[in-house]
């Protein structure tokens, strides 16, 4: 091996010293000069595909050609607003997993177990939007026609609008309930069935429940002995007609003698309204409710199939008019959630049904759809004008104050 000297090697060391200094100096910026910025990365694009539909349903839905396990690697999930274009017509809409996870009418893309489709709720979206014509031969059998090209040339584009932008509204209606009086405490909370005992309530004025003569829930018979234990007397139907109730009490499923003592009796009035608390349909229903507990005996009961929402609006008026707080009017309302579901005030679908469902509910009552301006309002006041634009009288207001209170 060749020996470097001592003297050598330590020249060799002073070279590459300085040779590293020169290095360092020369890739220094001056003082003078301006820092380059980092470079920012361009903002993540939103998740888009296109995929081809495969077939056209019996109802005019768009089976789309992507299975559900590939529409997950896109990232998009139920909760999500997104927006489809077919045939050149764009619509938003949210993604679901069950039709009902919109109203009847509504457009929804369906993520299910076995397909990927767009949909109307109760409705024919190829139709609707004019993408293909249906017609049925003699035996009954039906065909699609695609307007303007063949099924193989339709193309479907989904791109993600708004995330978690129908979350709240998705986890409410998710909501499942169990059938079996066994797995609630009592028959009271099965049937949602309670009386309201708010600020200014009298006792065992006011109640509400779910349906007797409502049988999809398999509370009606419940319901009924309920009715009977606390002795209801007059009752206030919000979501049967007349003949409907008949039609109840005709069938091998009525198991409801004490409604139908009452009903007999004229002590149960039916409206039968719909679930749009602004309409005139609406509105006048829950006057004539009103003037009917002013003819008529407490205690009073008001429900309608589930006695959640029709009554929880009816029931917010009158708990307002008598002077309850936020609290309170929220704590009765979101005990049929508690009843019905079993879900924990600390929840994430608990506080998204106070956001979906009560707010909005106390919104018709108060007239605004600001949460800071409801939990701040002057409940009773707003309670009162919204009667009066019901058309009820200030006395009327004030016998009604009276009736509720017990002194009547």
């Amino acid at each position: 091996m060749k020996k470097i000297s001592i003297s050598t090697a330590l020249l060799l060391s002073l070279c590459l010293l300085l040779s590293a200094c020169g290095k360092t100096a020369e890739a220094a910026p001056a003082a003078s000069e301006t820092p380059v910025a980092e470079e920012v990365p361009a903002e993540e694009a939103l998740p888009s595909f296109e995929c081809g539909v495969k077939e056209l349903s019996e109802y005019g839905n768009l089976v789309l050609s992507i299975s559900p396990e590939e529409f997950d690697e896109t990232g998009i999930v139920p909760g999500d607003v997104v927006s489809v274009t077919v045939a050149g017509v764009e619509n938003l809409m949210p993604v679901g997993t069950s039709y009902s996870d919109v109203d009847n009418g509504q457009n929804i893309l369906r993520r299910s177990k076995e397909e990927l489709n767009v949909a109307i709720n109760h409705g024919d979206y190829a139709s609707t939007y004019g993408i293909a014509v249906k017609s049925n031969d003699e035996n009954g059998n039906f065909s699609w026609a695609v307007n303007g090209g063949t099924m193989e040339e339709l193309k479907v584009t989904i791109t993600l609008a708004e995330k978690d932008g129908y979350r709240d509204e998705y986890l409410v209606r998710s909501l499942e309930r169990s059938m079996e009086r066994s797995d609630y405490e009592s028959d009271e909370a099965f049937a949602n069935f309670r009386v309201v005992q708010t600020t200014g309530m009298g006792e065992n004025i006011l109640y509400r429940s779910s349906s007797p003569v409502y049988v999809k829930y398999a509370r009606d018979s419940y319901a009924d002995d309920c009715f009977e234990r606390y002795g209801i007397r007059t009752v206030i139907n919000m979501a049967s007609s007349r003949d409907e109730v008949e039609e109840f009490f005709s069938s091998d499923e009525h198991d409801s003698p004490y409604y139908k003592s009452l009903f007999e009796s004229g002590a149960v009035k039916t409206y039968a309204l719909g679930v749009d608390y602004r309409s005139e349909e609406f509105r006048s229903g829950l006057a004539s409710i009103f003037r009917f507990m002013l003819e008529s005996e407490a205690p009073y009961m008001i429900h309608c199939n589930e006695g959640m929402n029709r009554t929880g609006v009816a029931c917010i008026a009158l708990e307002a008019l008598m002077g309850a707080g936020f609290r309170e009017i929220e704590d009765d309302y979101m005990l049929s959630y508690i009843n019905f579901f079993k879900l924990d005030p600390e929840s994430e679908t608990y506080k998204a049904a106070v956001k979906g469902n009560f707010l909005p509910s106390l919104a018709v009552v108060v007239g605004t759809d600001d949460p800071a301006a409801l939990e701040s309002a002057d409940l009773q006041a707003a309670a009162e004008s919204y009667l009066l634009s019901l058309g009820l009288t200030e006395n009327e207001c004030a016998r009604l104050k009276t009736v509720l209170s017990g002194e009547a």
